[in-house]
Formats: structure tokens, C-alpha cells, sequence
């Protein structure tokens, strides 16, 4: 990290339970998060649903997520995080950027 960047340690699944990162993301305004990872039915899982609680548009980069059990994470790519926030790919989301 630069320096005076924030460092979060996560101590559970979801990075958005039991750290500093929800009070450093409404410290600044941020209303929208993007994911990615791996572990689709463990970290996303946990963080997609948090997120969703905690009232924040999300947006779920499909091809950048990944899980050991394909038809886990197609199941919830397709049935389940759709009730919760967008499904993108990374060439979408780098579209959007520019």
C-alpha cells in the first residue's frame, strides 16, 4: 500500500464484517461496489449479501470470480445473486470506465 493508505485486515469471510471498511466506505460516500474474487460461494457469497443489507448497489464481475465447484457458481451467477446486484464482465466494466 501507498503510503497513508488504509490497510483492512479481514477476520471473517466477508471483508465487510468486523473491519473498518464500511466506516472507511461511508467516510467516502461510496454507495456502489464492484466485486471480484475467488471463492464465489464462500467471500462473494458472504459479501454480496452484507453488501446488499448494508443498502449498496452492487455490481458482480462474473468472469473475474471464481469457484471450485463450476455448478455452484453458475447457479448463483444465474439464480441467485441477480436479486441482489448487477452481473457484469470485466470487459463490460472496463467499458464503463473509459
Amino acid at each position: 500500500p501507498l503510503e497513508g493508505e488504509p490497510v483492512v485486515t479481514k477476520h471473517r469471510i466477508s471483508p465487510l464484517l468486523d473491519t473498518e471498511l464500511p466506516t472507511l466506505l461511508r467516510a467516502r460516500d461510496a454507495n456502489h461496489l464492484v466485486m471480484l474474487g475467488v471463492a464465489t460461494s464462500g467471500c462473494i457469497l458472504s459479501s454480496v449479501r452484507i453488501a446488499a443489507d448494508l443498502d449498496y448497489r452492487i455490481t458482480l464481475i462474473e468472469d473475474a470470480c471464481a469457484d471450485s465447484d463450476s455448478d455452484t457458481h453458475s447457479f448463483l451467477m444465474t439464480k441467485l445473486f441477480p436479486r441482489q446486484c448487477t452481473i457484469a464482465t470485466a470487459d463490460a466494466l472496463v467499458s464503463a470506465l473509459d
